[in-house]
């Protein structure tokens, strides 16, 4: 499964993640069989890569914070695609290199 996350505000509120979201289409989107949910993840990710992906990440409101304190290149790093062939994996409760 593929669960994108969201984030709690500091008024205990939650808001969507745009990366995660986009991130899980990103992923959806190369699967050949997928749920009705996961089509709209791909169609998210499909209208934000149209757009321009680094463009979609820093407006967005970790884009804006990560820019503001100084990670404007990390939102250009987590707008790539494709650029790493390592994979993180959750075996017996610990992250692995897959």
């Amino acid at each position: 499964g593929i669960v994108p996350a969201g984030e709690r505000w500091p008024d205990d509120s939650m808001r969507v993640a745009v990366e995660d979201a986009l991130g899980a289409g990103a992923v959806a989107a190369a699967l050949a069989d997928r749920s009705p949910e996961a089509e709209l993840a791909v169609a998210q990710f499909a209208a934000a890569r149209e757009r321009g992906l680094a463009d979609v990440l820093a407006a967005s409101s970790s884009g804006r914070e990560l820019h503001a304190d100084g990670f404007a290149a990390d939102v250009e790093l987590a707008a790539q695609l494709d650029a790493s062939s390592v994979v993180p994996r959750l075996r017996d409760g610990f992250l692995q290199a897959a």
